[in-house]
């Protein structure tokens, strides 16, 4: 069996959102909601962290009737500007209010006591997940210079991306030569 490394990026001081089955549209309107109502938390970095292999499915209910499902993108807000966690937290709290994010996020935040992103890719039995890829940044007008925290998140992904890319290359080079 072998071993599997997931890279995460961990932060106490700035906000991170892992929203799943939803579209970049309604990723993009939420960051511009974000950034209007809380300005503190800076400029917002948008990744979509993995796309379903497939498009719709089958879900049976309690009492066994079919229903058709719709699976959407995942993706990561990583907001730039260092606010603490417990701003964090209230943030979150409204976003379970309003129905954005399921009540369970926020209680695995505070068990976690931080707030964490994949940045590596992400190798399961069937297939491998790949690294989250940033897709674009929603600026705040009020932090017109970057704060950093999304500097350092790219940095990360970027090495995270060279590693795998380096160990997956020598993994190959070791089989073929092996055969």
């Amino acid at each position: 069996m072998s071993k599997i490394l997931i890279v995460g990026y961990t932060t106490r001081s700035h906000l991170l959102l892992d929203l799943d089955e939803t579209s970049i549209y309604d990723v993009e309107r939420l960051a511009k909601l974000i950034i209007e109502s809380y300005p503190d938390v800076g400029n917002c970095l948008i990744v979509e962290s993995s796309t379903p292999s497939f498009n719709s499915y089958l879900k049976h209910d309690d009492k066994g009737v079919p229903h058709e499902k719709w699976t959407y993108q995942n993706f990561h807000l990583v907001f730039d500007a260092p606010i603490g966690y417990e701003r964090c937290l209230a943030i979150i709290d409204d976003l379970v209010d309003l129905d954005v994010l399921a009540p369970e996020y926020k209680q695995i935040r505070m068990f976690r006591g931080d707030m964490t992103l994949r940045v590596s890719e992400k190798v399961l039995h069937h297939r491998v997940i790949p690294a989250p890829k940033p897709i674009c940044i929603i600026t705040n007008k009020h932090f017109p210079v970057p704060e950093g925290n999304i500097g350092s998140y790219l940095k990360l992904s970027f090495y995270c991306r060279t590693i795998t890319t380096h160990t997956r290359d020598a993994l190959l080079n070791d089989a073929s030569a092996d055969s």
